[in-house]
Protein backbone atom coordinates (compact mmCIF):
# COMPACT_ATOMS: atom_id res chain seq x y z
CA UNK A 1 0.00 0.00 0.00
CA UNK A 2 1.43 3.17 -0.75
CA UNK A 3 2.07 6.43 1.80
CA UNK A 4 0.84 9.41 2.26
CA UNK A 5 4.64 11.05 2.20
CA UNK A 6 5.07 9.06 -1.15
CA UNK A 7 1.70 10.76 -2.74
CA UNK A 8 2.82 14.21 -0.54
CA UNK A 9 6.44 13.64 -3.23
CA UNK A 10 4.80 12.33 -5.67
CA UNK A 11 2.29 15.84 -6.31
CA UNK A 12 5.29 17.66 -5.27
CA UNK A 13 7.49 16.58 -8.07
CA UNK A 14 4.58 17.22 -10.57
CA UNK A 15 4.33 20.46 -9.60
CA UNK A 16 7.72 21.59 -10.96
CA UNK A 17 6.58 21.19 -14.23
CA UNK A 18 3.26 21.32 -13.98
CA UNK A 19 1.01 24.42 -13.38
CA UNK A 20 -1.50 23.96 -10.24
CA UNK A 21 -4.39 24.39 -12.42
CA UNK A 22 -3.65 21.65 -15.11
CA UNK A 23 -2.78 19.13 -12.03
CA UNK A 24 -5.79 16.37 -12.28
CA UNK A 25 -5.83 13.47 -9.66
CA UNK A 26 -5.43 10.72 -12.67
CA UNK A 27 -2.25 13.23 -13.37
CA UNK A 28 -1.11 12.07 -9.70
CA UNK A 29 -1.95 8.29 -9.74
CA UNK A 30 -0.80 8.12 -13.26
CA UNK A 31 2.91 9.57 -11.91
CA UNK A 32 2.72 7.45 -8.89
CA UNK A 33 1.31 4.06 -10.85
CA UNK A 34 -1.71 3.59 -8.49
CA UNK A 35 -5.17 3.70 -9.32
CA UNK A 36 -7.83 6.36 -8.77
CA UNK A 37 -9.18 4.06 -6.21
CA UNK A 38 -5.79 4.04 -4.51
CA UNK A 39 -5.45 7.72 -4.34
CA UNK A 40 -8.81 8.04 -2.83
CA UNK A 41 -7.84 7.12 0.26
CA UNK A 42 -5.57 10.22 0.39
CA UNK A 43 -7.36 12.99 -1.92
CA UNK A 44 -10.63 12.78 -3.98
CA UNK A 45 -10.36 16.70 -4.61
CA UNK A 46 -7.59 19.20 -5.53
CA UNK A 47 -8.25 20.86 -1.65
CA UNK A 48 -6.92 17.44 -0.77
CA UNK A 49 -3.82 17.41 -2.90
CA UNK A 50 -3.00 20.55 -1.20
CA UNK A 51 -3.67 19.14 2.15
CA UNK A 52 -1.51 16.43 1.59
CA UNK A 53 0.95 18.75 0.66
CA UNK A 54 1.02 20.85 3.77
CA UNK A 55 0.21 17.52 6.27
CA UNK A 56 3.56 16.13 4.59
CA UNK A 57 5.62 19.44 4.97
CA UNK A 58 4.38 19.83 8.59
CA UNK A 59 5.56 16.26 9.32
CA UNK A 60 8.97 16.96 7.85
CA UNK A 61 9.13 20.27 9.75
CA UNK A 62 8.86 18.25 12.95
CA UNK A 63 12.40 16.01 11.75
CA UNK A 64 14.25 19.54 11.48
CA UNK A 65 13.55 20.83 15.37
CA UNK A 66 16.16 19.38 17.41
CA UNK A 67 13.95 18.73 20.75
CA UNK A 68 17.19 18.41 22.46
CA UNK A 69 17.68 22.06 22.72
CA UNK A 70 14.11 22.61 23.82
CA UNK A 71 14.07 23.19 27.23
CA UNK A 72 11.92 25.07 29.87
CA UNK A 73 14.21 28.00 29.69
CA UNK A 74 13.92 28.19 26.09
CA UNK A 75 12.15 31.59 25.21
CA UNK A 76 9.14 31.37 22.87
CA UNK A 77 11.03 33.89 20.18
CA UNK A 78 13.83 31.00 19.82
CA UNK A 79 11.23 28.23 19.57
CA UNK A 80 9.38 30.61 17.11
CA UNK A 81 12.47 31.44 15.30
CA UNK A 82 13.43 27.32 15.30
CA UNK A 83 9.62 26.57 13.86
CA UNK A 84 9.54 28.85 10.99
CA UNK A 85 13.49 27.77 10.23
CA UNK A 86 12.65 24.12 10.09
CA UNK A 87 9.46 24.74 7.98
CA UNK A 88 11.84 26.12 5.12
CA UNK A 89 14.48 23.90 5.73
CA UNK A 90 11.79 20.92 5.35
CA UNK A 91 10.47 22.91 2.30
CA UNK A 92 13.92 23.42 0.63
CA UNK A 93 14.12 19.91 -1.24
CA UNK A 94 10.61 20.68 -2.79
CA UNK A 95 10.80 25.03 -3.80
CA UNK A 96 10.78 24.34 -7.12
CA UNK A 97 7.04 23.43 -6.78
CA UNK A 98 6.32 25.53 -3.99
CA UNK A 99 7.34 28.06 -6.10
CA UNK A 100 5.30 27.31 -9.08
CA UNK A 101 2.21 26.86 -6.42
CA UNK A 102 3.33 30.88 -5.13
CA UNK A 103 3.32 32.06 -9.11
CA UNK A 104 -0.21 30.53 -9.85
CA UNK A 105 -1.78 31.69 -6.75
CA UNK A 106 -0.19 35.68 -7.00
CA UNK A 107 -1.86 35.20 -10.52
CA UNK A 108 -5.21 33.86 -9.97
CA UNK A 109 -6.00 35.76 -7.11
CA UNK A 110 -9.75 34.18 -7.03
CA UNK A 111 -7.88 30.60 -6.89
CA UNK A 112 -5.74 32.22 -4.12
CA UNK A 113 -8.63 32.94 -1.87
CA UNK A 114 -10.19 29.57 -2.14
CA UNK A 115 -7.14 28.29 -0.15
CA UNK A 116 -6.87 31.10 2.39
CA UNK A 117 -8.64 28.88 4.97
CA UNK A 118 -6.07 25.86 4.46
CA UNK A 119 -3.23 28.23 4.88
CA UNK A 120 -4.25 29.80 7.78
CA UNK A 121 -4.98 26.58 9.74
CA UNK A 122 -1.05 25.49 8.56
CA UNK A 123 0.22 29.05 10.42
CA UNK A 124 -2.21 28.36 13.03
CA UNK A 125 -0.58 24.85 13.60
CA UNK A 126 2.84 25.98 13.08
CA UNK A 127 2.76 28.68 15.24
CA UNK A 128 1.91 25.86 17.79
CA UNK A 129 5.22 24.62 17.97
CA UNK A 130 6.32 27.68 19.26
CA UNK A 131 3.26 27.37 21.96
CA UNK A 132 1.90 30.36 20.43
CA UNK A 133 -1.99 30.00 20.52
CA UNK A 134 -4.46 32.62 19.19
CA UNK A 135 -7.80 32.74 20.80
CA UNK A 136 -10.94 34.69 20.62
CA UNK A 137 -11.55 37.71 18.21
CA UNK A 138 -8.09 39.60 18.90
CA UNK A 139 -6.73 36.20 18.59
CA UNK A 140 -8.30 35.70 15.14
CA UNK A 141 -6.91 39.09 13.88
CA UNK A 142 -3.64 38.11 15.49
CA UNK A 143 -3.27 35.10 13.75
CA UNK A 144 -4.14 37.14 10.46
CA UNK A 145 -0.90 39.15 10.83
CA UNK A 146 1.12 36.59 11.89
CA UNK A 147 -0.12 34.85 8.82
CA UNK A 148 0.97 37.81 6.66
CA UNK A 149 4.22 38.05 8.29
CA UNK A 150 4.93 34.02 7.39
CA UNK A 151 3.76 34.55 3.74
CA UNK A 152 6.14 37.88 3.71
CA UNK A 153 8.75 35.20 5.04
CA UNK A 154 8.17 32.53 2.14
CA UNK A 155 8.60 35.10 -0.59
CA UNK A 156 11.76 35.98 0.74
CA UNK A 157 12.90 32.20 1.22
CA UNK A 158 11.61 31.31 -2.44
CA UNK A 159 14.01 34.06 -3.62
CA UNK A 160 17.06 33.06 -1.39
CA UNK A 161 19.24 31.31 -3.37
CA UNK A 162 22.26 30.73 -0.52
CA UNK A 163 23.18 27.83 0.69
CA UNK A 164 22.71 28.34 4.05
CA UNK A 165 20.00 30.34 3.68
CA UNK A 166 21.08 33.44 5.08
CA UNK A 167 18.81 36.12 4.00
CA UNK A 168 16.21 33.63 5.06
CA UNK A 169 17.66 33.50 8.25
CA UNK A 170 18.41 37.20 9.04
CA UNK A 171 14.12 37.97 7.72
CA UNK A 172 12.91 35.27 10.10
CA UNK A 173 15.21 36.41 13.22
CA UNK A 174 13.85 40.28 12.10
CA UNK A 175 10.02 38.81 12.15
CA UNK A 176 10.64 37.08 15.50
CA UNK A 177 12.59 39.78 17.24
CA UNK A 178 10.42 42.99 15.75
CA UNK A 179 7.53 42.32 13.87
CA UNK A 180 5.32 39.54 15.46
CA UNK A 181 6.10 40.91 18.99
CA UNK A 182 4.02 43.98 18.11
CA UNK A 183 1.05 41.46 17.17
CA UNK A 184 0.84 40.36 20.99
CA UNK A 185 2.22 44.07 22.57
CA UNK A 186 0.61 46.69 20.53
CA UNK A 187 3.52 48.95 22.84
CA UNK A 188 6.15 47.46 21.17
CA UNK A 189 5.06 48.84 17.74
CA UNK A 190 7.45 51.47 18.41
CA UNK A 191 10.39 49.38 18.31
CA UNK A 192 10.15 48.93 14.73
CA UNK A 193 10.95 53.01 14.22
Amino acid sequence: MIEKKTVAQGILSLLEEKEWQALTLHDVAAHLNISLDELHQFATSKEDLLAVIISYIEEQTLTYIDQALITENTSKEDRLFDSLFARFEAAAPHKKAIANLRNTFQGTPTLAFNHIPQFIGAVKRLAALSDIHFTGPLGALQLRGFALIYARLIYIWLEDDSPDMAKTMAATNKAVTHYIPCLFDPCKVADLF
